[in-house]
């Protein structure tokens, strides 16, 4: 998978490189898209970590307050690109709710 990539360097300890390049030749896997599918992985965990810390912190709010808060620092709440779509969809559902009442 080298077309669309950039190549980087990382600083790893031989022993473990070593481990990791016998296991992953014994599967039959490439080191690099192993290394990658670990680094997606830790992404996705690290966005949902932040996406339940958000939520449960906008729990406590009430709607004006947490209104307030997402639209004065979106881009600070904000991980990345699925972390605003999930903020705007929060925020429309709060409207919603302040809407109904």
């Amino acid at each position: 998978m080298s077309k669309g990539t950039t190549r980087r360097s990382i600083r790893i300890d031989d022993p473990l490189w070593d481990k990791a390049q016998a296991e992953a030749s014994e599967r039959g896997d490439n080191l690099s898209d192993i290394i990658r599918a670990v680094l997606i992985e830790y992404v996705e965990t690290h966005a949902n970590e932040q996406r339940k810390a958000m939520t449960s912190e906008v729990n406590i709010m009430t709607t004006a307050e947490r209104l307030a808060v997402i639209e004065a620092r979106p881009n600070n709440l904000a991980y990345g690109p699925e972390d605003r779509a999930y903020l705007l969809a929060l925020v429309r559902e709060l409207r919603a709710d302040e809407d109904s009442k």
